[in-house]
């Protein structure tokens, strides 16, 4: 009985195995179909390591099966497929780096120089000459449990910092915040016409600072204008980024950049953030009146991430969950009623802000997302919802994709990577804010 048991036990291991790094194989096998490539190149540690323990394991397994009963050859060639497997999908699995290739790759072909080094390397070498450069923080960060168990949410970079930004165009971009945090070269005057409002895109990720939204618009068309945005962040990031910065930069007018790939939906995976539902009931964290306890525990979460892990890589597999990022099948959800009066509830509080700081508020900004273009897929059914809602709050509507829709994926930095603007598409962004805010001059 108790032989039986053991063997039971044992083939039970040895299907949960398959399945699971079957479930592991389906990822790089997707790759390979849609690409027509492998990467095997720049493989993690901890793939290693874990795909090691697992293998000695299974292998044990195997081994006690077999001393027990004499008739598993079927199990031999069962376990050696998906060990097989294993090696092939943990080391794709890191979609990053798969990601990575297929940008290098593409770069090649189209004879453009590619900065090869991965991001902690390239920190490291530019601490060489500055030893207070740091990765650029977004709010994927502000959500971890650190900032969670104090209680706050920061907004922005560390003020007057250089920052190393990411590479999706050849190369490394750096760039020295301003006084608040944010990607914006220094003011020649404090009279601002404008703010800009959003996610990575008005950060003005992986492009020089010079290529930005605000540095486009002060050269190229004198309006003063002025970045507040950091990856990751939504709609109620939106509403803080109003709440805690319009009334200290008191700019003239405003305008806000609602990405389609994530905005619609964004706030509402993470409504339980306690910290920024907040801003919905007038309940404020002061950040700069607080500003030197923020700057203080940012820089404590600084120093202890630096020195674990690349923020631009992330561990993609843990034992019994597995988080495959880059992944472009989405499934096409319409936003329910429920979802929408959140929305409502945000988008009424924003323009509530803008009013109380007499601030005129232009509208938002529709950007595309890159996914939907390269599959010529985009979810109008959510973008007209929100059109409609932005109607009964008349707020104005505005779509970027109409300025780009011959040929959109020559303004994103990869044609093949999920990405986001090149100097050329934050020019054109910057050309049509431009354009909006001269038509009430």
């Amino acid at each position: 009985m108790t032989k039986k048991l053991i063997f039971i036990f044992g083939f039970l291991i040895a299907i949960y195995g398959f399945l699971f790094f079957l479930s592991l194989s389906i990822y790089p096998i997707y790759k390979f179909l849609n690409y027509k490539s492998l990467f095997f190149d720049n493989f993690e540690i901890n793939y290693y390591v874990y795909s090691v323990v697992i293998f000695i394991f299974l292998l044990s397994v195997l081994n006690l099966i077999n001393f027990i009963k004499r008739k598993s050859q079927f199990l031999n060639i069962f376990i050696i497929f998906f060990l097989s497997l294993t090696l092939i999908s943990e080391i794709l699995i890191n979609s990053n780096n798969f990601l990575y290739y297929l940008k290098k790759k593409e770069f090649k072909q189209n004879k453009i120089q590619f900065d090869e080094k991965a991001p902690k390397n390239k920190l490291n070498e530019l601490r060489i000459t500055n030893n207070n450069i740091n990765f650029q923080l977004s709010t994927w960060n502000f959500r971890e449990d650190f900032f969670n168990n104090l209680k706050i949410h920061p907004l922005s970079n560390i003020p007057n910092s250089m920052i190393l930004s990411c590479n999706e165009n050849g190369y490394y971009p750096t760039y020295v915040t301003d006084k608040l945090g944010f990607n914006n070269k220094p003011l020649e005057n404090n009279n601002i016409d404008l703010i800009v409002i959003g996610d990575s895109f008005a950060n003005g990720e992986c492009v020089n600072q010079d290529d930005n939204i605000s540095s486009k618009l002060r050269k190229n068309h004198s309006i003063n204008a002025i970045n507040i945005g950091l990856g990751g962040s939504g709609p109620l990031e939106y509403l803080a980024y109003a709440v805690e910065y319009v009334p200290f930069i008191k700019p003239k007018r405003s305008i806000v950049l609602f990405y389609e790939g994530n905005d619609i939906f964004h706030d509402l995976e993470f409504s339980k953030n306690s910290i920024l539902n907040q801003y919905i009931n007038d309940n404020y964290q002061n950040i700069l009146k607080n500003h030197g306890y923020f700057l203080e525990k940012t820089n404590e979460y600084l120093a202890l991430k630096t020195n674990k892990e690349n923020f631009n890589f992330n561990k993609n597999i843990l034992i019994g969950k597995i988080q495959i990022r880059n992944l472009y099948i989405k499934k096409k959800i319409i936003l329910s009623k429920e979802k929408i009066i959140k929305h409502k509830i945000i988008l009424k509080k924003l323009k509530k802000i803008m009013n109380q700081n007499n601030v005129e508020f232009e509208g938002i900004i529709f950007l595309p997302d890159w996914v939907s273009i390269k599959k010529n897929k985009r979810n109008i059914e959510n973008v007209n919802l929100i059109k409609k809602l932005l109607n009964q709050l008349d707020i104005k509507y505005y779509d970027f994709y109409e300025i780009i829709k011959d040929k959109p994926l020559n303004y994103f930095a990869s044609k093949k990577v999920n990405s986001h603007f090149n100097p050329a598409g934050y020019a054109k962004l910057a050309n049509y804010i431009a354009n909006i805010y001269n038509e009430k001059k």
